[in-house]
């Protein structure tokens, strides 16, 4: 539950938006990536709902960067 562990989330949330900034993506475009909403890659974000490992994965090479930089 995304209450339990609320300031990770906010972090990993704020990790993606800047790494997808970074590569110059709209949230559209990166939302493409892992065949969502623009919608859900804002609630992301916005930590409003956790992303799946498999989505983090997904964004972490279309934002060029390794998965362990979400997840420090």
């Amino acid at each position: 539950m995304i209450s339990d562990h609320k300031e990770e989330y906010q972090k990993i949330a704020a990790k993606l938006r800047i790494a997808r900034l970074a590569v110059g993506l709209r949230q559209g475009k990166a939302a493409h990536h892992i065949d969502k909403s623009q919608s859900y890659i804002s609630k992301v974000e916005s930590a409003k709902i956790f992303i799946g490992a498999v989505e983090l994965a997904m964004l972490a090479k279309a934002y060029k960067k390794p998965i362990e930089y979400f997840l420090s």
